[in-house]
């Protein structure tokens, strides 16, 4: 339900708002955005009075403070989204924003570096959301009524009536046959369904 978006406030960023607020949309969630100016005190030993260095800081939040504000109300239309300027290295502050913050999923962008072929993405809620809209190709895990229904009452101790009316909330098996590019089946032992997916993986490569 809550979603931090990480942005470096360039002319790339509002593509990463974009696919932000299509998943907030989708999920029902909120936006937190956040944008992390260097503390740059790996140079207070350059000789670089810290006060400087301080005053350059103080600088650089104020104005992105200010484009934060544009930025967020230019770019996240029918979702809530508040924006946070953070300081210190990208990488350690976002994280812990999003676990202060409790956040679900963390969108960010690259500049366009590929160092990454795929992605697999786990969403229970895919087709509801959209979100299947966005993938290459969508794998689905199925098996039979009687299966989930022995699988969820021993994983979460629940009585028949209660696994039977967890399963008839959700869509049926022939639904993500319908839906899916490839089906995996998983009615048997874990080996078996390992074996399924290094088989699927051959074919994708």
């Amino acid at each position: 339900k809550k979603i931090l978006c990480a942005v470096d406030l360039s002319e790339h960023s509002a593509a990463v708002a974009e696919y932000a607020t299509m998943l907030a949309k989708g999920l029902g969630a909120s936006i937190i955005v956040v944008y992390t100016a260097p503390s740059l005190s790996q140079y207070v030993g350059f000789h670089v009075p810290p006060n400087t260095i301080e005053n350059f800081v103080g600088e650089i939040v104020s104005g992105a403070e200010k484009s934060m504000d544009a930025f967020v109300a230019e770019n996240f239309p029918g979702v809530e989204a508040k924006g946070q300027v953070l300081i210190g290295y990208a990488a350690e502050e976002i994280l812990t924003r999003a676990n202060d913050e409790g956040a679900d999923l963390i969108v960010m962008g690259t500049h366009g570096r590929k160092g990454i072929d795929r992605i697999l993405y786990d969403a229970p809620t895919l087709f509801q959301t959209g979100f299947d809209r966005s993938c290459d190709a969508v794998i689905g895990v199925v098996a039979s009524r009687e299966t989930r229904i022995q699988r969820i009452m021993q994983r979460d101790g629940l009585s028949e009536t209660a696994a039977s009316a967890r399963i008839d909330a959700q869509p049926d098996e022939a639904f993500y046959r319908e839906k899916c590019d490839f089906v995996l089946e998983n009615n048997g032992s874990l080996e078996d369904l390992k074996e399924q997916i290094e088989s699927l993986c051959d074919k994708l490569r």
